[in-house]
């Protein structure tokens, strides 16, 4: 029996989908008798059923007859779990969200003013469908023990009132017309006010909660603002703007020196001139910017030129040119990131004043702690409040030290920004990266990239032409 036992080897998948057993060709051939294969099976708890007994009886029948199969034979087989299928939304092509994401390509630029990011719907117009899961259907293994199959999930968008799904199409239908939001995993309708020609004395002052689309110019000294996105096709004159969405300024921005563009999110303009523009994300040129200030969390990309002007882009700056032919002052700063380093330091200091308290505090804590047992009645509730007070000095410590560190993070992060310039940076040009600081004393031909370095614990800005070395610039901390 011992022999037959190591004869009569059978394997059960980790799955416990499939048993099949291993032939020896040496050995008592009576190890694969159709008792001793079925002893076999059982002992590893697998159902012997009529297809299972089947196949024991050819693999004995063979063995008996000098046939010995080479290869493992299978006697047992389950049922695989067939997992259902989770739901999917199939976009109309015009509000697909994926395909109203302009990409980032300097490059593809042009094209990113070809269009806006925001959508329009009618009332009653199709959004998309929405497939519901399927169940799946549950498996078996050998052991006659079921198999739970995954069943599908639902699509996980909701849907706010402006939007309706009907059950029998799955179609999602808007209610009411505007501009189409999907954000994450909410989908709505928000209206969307439109000027048809210019924002002048017959619109007046716009202030509207939700987008905006004005089909002409925002003339001289008017005001526009809007909760949402901005789209405005003709020229940005010496207006007032604040968005706080994305802004897309199809003529540009021609700000006469009192043009003040305020922006949430990001910006694509045609052109920045005698203007000041503060944007929490990327900023697009198409052309050039000239006597302007941008100032940006994100990036500033143009494929023309940065002239005359301020740029502070916390994470880099890519142009063909930058600098002035005829001396004018021109400065980039990326990598520094004035309100997080001016947070950082009122930071420090709000940190450095709340520990000298926590500290006067706890030790008058301590000392009442001491004399706990003897205190006079009228010094408990003192103990109490103080008790109280430490605790919430403790807990606004904890606060400003999460908060400090995340700060000390983002400006670790944006050291990582660069100057990337095609085709020069022109002589005169006043550079910084991080808290290094230069003014180039000759044009550096492109294609060049500036970075910051540590070098013997100092700030430095490095320059790489292609694919170059890199040659330390004679520069200085700020």
């Amino acid at each position: 029996m011992a022999n037959e036992a190591v004869m009569t080897e059978v394997v059960i998948g980790p799955d416990k989908l499939r048993a099949w057993v291993r032939v020896n060709a040496v050995g008592d051939r009576e190890a694969y008798s159709e008792q001793n294969l079925r002893a076999a099976l059982e002992a590893y708890e697998v159902v012997v059923d009529e297809g299972v007994q089947k196949r024991i009886a050819a693999l004995a029948a063979r063995v008996r007859a000098g046939e010995v199969p080479t290869e493992d034979v299978v006697l047992a087989e389950g049922v695989a779990a067939v997992n259902g299928k989770d739901g999917i939304v199939e976009w109309m092509p015009e509000c697909d969200p994926a395909k109203q994401t302009a990409s980032g390509e300097a490059g593809d630029m042009v094209n990113h003013y070809a269009r806006s990011n925001i959508v329009s719907v009618s009332a009653g117009a199709v959004i998309c469908t929405v497939a519901p899961p399927t169940e799946g259907q549950a498996g078996r293994n050998i052991c006659g023990r079921e198999i739970p199959q995954r069943k599908g999930r639902r699509v996980a968008l909701q849907f706010g009132d402006s939007v309706e799904q009907d059950n029998n199409s799955h179609q999602v239908r808007a209610k009411i017309g505007g501009r189409l939001n999907v954000v994450q995993q909410r989908v709505w309708i928000s209206p969307l006010l439109t000027v048809a020609r210019n924002v002048d004395f017959q619109v007046g002052n716009v202030n509207f909660d939700g987008d905006v689309l004005v089909g002409g110019n925002v003339l001289d000294l008017f005001a526009v603002k809007c909760s949402r996105d901005l789209v405005v096709r003709g020229v940005i004159e010496a207006a007032r703007i604040e968005v706080g969405g994305e802004l897309v300024a199809g003529g540009g921005v021609a700000g006469k020196e009192k043009a003040v563009v305020t922006v949430g999110g990001g910006v694509k303009a045609r052109f920045v001139d005698n203007a000041t523009l503060t944007a929490g994300g990327d900023v697009f040129v198409q052309k050039e910017a000239v006597n302007a200030k941008i100032v940006t969390a994100g990036r500033v990309v143009t494929p023309g030129a940065l002239t005359a002007s301020t740029v502070e882009a916390r994470n880099g700056v890519e142009a063909a040119m930058i600098g002035s032919a005829t001396g004018q002052r021109t400065t980039v700063v990326v990598g520094y990131d004035r309100p997080t380093q001016r947070r950082l330091g009122q930071l420090e200091r709000e940190m450095e004043e709340l520990g000298e308290r926590m500290k006067s505090d706890r030790a008058k804590l301590d000392s009442m702690l001491k004399r706990q047992a003897t205190l006079p009645e009228g010094q408990r509730g003192r103990l109490t409040t103080l008790l109280v007070a430490v605790k919430e000095e403790m807990e606004k410590m904890a606060v400003m030290e999460t908060e400090q560190k995340t700060l000390q993070e983002t400006v670790k992060a944006s050291r990582e920004a660069t100057i990337q310039v095609s085709r020069m940076i022109r002589e005169g040009t006043t550079v910084q990266l991080g808290r290094a600081a230069t003014t180039l004393k000759m044009s550096l031909q492109g294609p060049v990239r500036l970075m910051n370095r540590r070098v013997d614990g100092m700030e430095r800005i490095a320059a790489a032409e292609g694919e170059g070395r890199e040659v330390m610039l004679e520069s200085a901390e700020v």
